[in-house]
């Protein structure tokens, strides 16, 4: 999973100048769908009349209103999303970025790594039923 450190990219990759950047990519439609179903119902909470004043609260408005204000928008979150691919793309060093899509394995990575592929199967985990039993969210949802 790459929330919530997906919109840190820039500060965590200065924090540790030899990492590599790695730039989890899907279709729109697939993202859209995922986040709509998992992450988003979770993170309104930070915006209900009721939700807590407090530092996890300001964090979690703060990440969704500079991702875009209109992040329950599904056009205005799919631009929001290409626009942070495309940004990453254009700002991360080249020599440090690997874009990696669902699908891809274990390979890309580990040529960026320089290390070996395992012989384990890459573990295909975060399911949407998955994701939604870990963020608390009961009503099952597609996707």
């Amino acid at each position: 999973m790459d929330w919530p450190a997906a919109p840190f990219w820039f500060e965590l990759g200065e924090a540790f100048p030899h990492a590599v950047i790695l730039l989890s990519v899907r279709d729109p439609d697939s993202w859209w769908q995922s986040v709509s179903n998992t992450i988003f119902p979770a993170l309104s909470t930070y915006f209900a009349p009721d939700a807590p004043d407090d530092d996890w609260t300001r964090m979690g408005r703060g990440m969704m209103t500079s991702f875009t204000p209109g992040w329950l928008d599904e056009s205005a979150a799919k631009a929001a999303y290409l626009a942070h691919n495309d940004h990453v793309r254009a700002t991360a060093p080249a020599r440090r970025l690997v874009e990696w899509h669902p699908g891809d394995g274990w390979d890309p990575i580990c040529a960026a790594l320089g290390s070996d592929v395992p012989t384990d199967p890459f573990p295909h985990v975060n399911t949407t039923e998955q994701a939604r039993a870990e963020l608390g969210l009961d009503t099952p949802a597609s996707g």
